[in-house]
């Protein structure tokens, strides 16, 4: 199979403009929905369900659960900038590890 870069560079910009256009979209409408208020609303054969956003706060559960007491439920993890800035770039190379399908990028 042959490739023509350019006609797909072509139509991904015109995929990605459009998909920009719907989800400024979508934002606007999820905004206006909002204003229906937390529960479940009847909209036809919709029910649209509004719901608080919440996740843990950590300056609560800190002072809640210390570390001190209850270390089973901490988790320590790597300080990605810090490692970064403190060892050489070709090792931290060398600690990368792939994720998930290459990134493409058209600019």
């Amino acid at each position: 199979m042959t490739v023509n870069a350019e006609e797909l560079a072509a139509e991904l910009v015109k995929v990605q403009a459009a998909k920009k256009d719907l989800e400024q979209r979508e934002t606007h409408i999820k905004g206006l929905l909002r204003e229906l208020g937390v529960g479940k609303h009847v909209a036809g054969p919709f029910t649209v369900t509004i719901q608080a956003n919440r996740r843990l706060d950590e300056a609560k559960v800190k002072e809640a659960l210390p570390i001190t007491e209850f270390p089973q439920l901490w988790v320590q993890k790597p300080n990605t900038e810090a490692i970064k800035a403190a060892i050489a770039p070709l090792m931290y190379e060398n600690l990368m590890s792939p994720v998930g399908d290459p990134k493409v990028v058209v600019r």
